[in-house]
Formats: C-alpha cells, sequence, structure tokens
C-alpha cells in the first residue's frame, strides 16, 4: 500500500510549518546546526567560568580538544551540561528570545540531567552523547 498524493500534499504544510518553528527555536539551532555563533559565544562564556571554578579531567580534556575539529559537539556538551546544572545559566537562556521555556524545561529535566551524568561518568561517548541529546530535544 503506498501513501496518496492528496495524503502527502496534505501534510507538507504541516511539515513546513513545523520545519519553521523548528528553525525559530535558538536551542534547535544550537543543537542541529554545524556552525553556530551564539552556541559559539556561550561556550565561550562557559569555559570563561570553568576556568574559574574546577579542574575536573573531563572537563579540561573537552577544553583542550574545543577548537578542533570536534569543536562543534564540545561547545553542545558544555551548553547541554551547563542547562542541567547551572542555575545561572539556564535562566540566562530562559530569558533569551526564540527559547520555549516549556520544551527547555522538560528537556532539561527529562534528558539533561541523567544523560549529563553518564557522559561524565564515561559511560557514553561524546558523538553518542551529543547525537543522542540532540535527538531528544527535536522530539519534543
Amino acid at each position: 500500500m503506498s501513501c496518496s498524493p492528496r495524503l502527502t500534499s496534505l501534510r507538507k504544510p504541516l511539515y513546513e510549518q513545523g520545519e519553521h518553528e523548528r528553525k525559530q527555536d535558538l536551542l534547535y539551532n544550537i543543537l542541529a546546526k554545524e556552525h553556530c555563533e551564539t552556541r559559539t559565544r556561550l561556550a565561550d562564556g562557559i569555559v570563561n567560568m570553568l576556568d574559574e571554578v574546577t579542574t575536573h579531567p573531563v572537563l579540561a580534556a573537552l577544553k583542550k580538544h574545543r577548537h578542533g575539529p570536534l569543536q562543534s559537539d564540545i561547545d553542545k556538551v558544555l551548553l547541554i551540561a551547563a542547562l542541567g546544572f547551572e542555575p545561572n545559566f539556564l535562566d540566562h537562556v530562559f530569558q533569551m528570545k526564540q527559547v520555549s521555556k516549556s520544551t527547555l524545561s522538560e528537556f532539561v529535566i527529562s534528558h539533561v540531567q541523567p544523560n549529563v551524568q553518564r557522559y561524565m561518568s564515561g559511560n557514553i561517548k561524546l558523538k553518542d552523547f551529543v547525537q543522542s541529546m540532540t535527538h531528544a530535544y527535536i522530539l519534543l
């Protein structure tokens, strides 16, 4: 059985509307785009804050490799972790335009906090963590 052309044509406007809304969502762009100036700027701020408060070996390794081929993924990890464990950063993101507060809240509570712990303990690899978190956000 194949999809009827009429049904497909009815779904296209819904799909296009959904894509338009997702592209307006700042966190979607931060997680889904390969290059994002906002992500880089926010990650720079997180790195500066981390330099003042911690010497955790995983964070030190992330900072060391941040300006190489993994920069996009490392910046995403830094942002995701800060969303889940740094209340001032989460408040800052909530205040930004184009952020869905309800989606961000659900993402942090349901996905970020448990999965960052798995990443920090070495139970999930960088690429897998980033893909999993991006997928989780898109599905919300």
